[in-house]
């Protein structure tokens, strides 16, 4: 509290004052947020790391590596997103998933998600993610 300066009420004309009194009244606020495990968010994740590899979470919130990009497609069955359906390749998980791309859908996730994997020394590349 000691950094707390104590506001010069004169500082302001009286239209001035009235001013920003209408300013606050019109502005829209973001309330906060409560944060949600990312399965609420998320059916299914793939995490694309240095050095090659890949990672996936479902949405049982079941962590997975993997050597290749087909392999974390190739593990979309009813058990991980809840869809039974089969992905032959990348572009058919595009067209059919419709994935966002989190650091342009939610770049807040992108760093939540960055800060855990990096909390165990993984580096990530991009992350795509099916919504809920």
């Amino acid at each position: 509290m000691k950094h707390i300066k104590k506001f010069n009420e004169n500082a302001l004309s009286d239209d001035d004052l009235h001013n920003l009194q209408v300013a606050v009244r019109k502005s829209i606020f973001t309330p906060p947020t409560e944060k949600i495990r990312i399965n609420k968010i998320y059916l299914y994740v793939i995490i694309q790391l240095d050095g090659g590899k890949w990672a996936t979470i479902d949405m049982n919130c079941n962590f997975e590596f993997w050597n290749t990009r087909f392999e974390t497609i190739d593990n979309i069955d009813d058990d991980t997103t809840g869809f039974d359906q089969y992905v032959e390749s990348w572009d058919d998980f595009l067209r059919d998933f419709s994935p966002v791309v989190i650091l342009d859908f939610n770049p807040i996730n992108f760093q939540e998600i960055e800060d855990v994997m990096q909390g165990f020394g993984l580096n990530i590349q991009n992350i795509w993610a099916v919504e809920q």
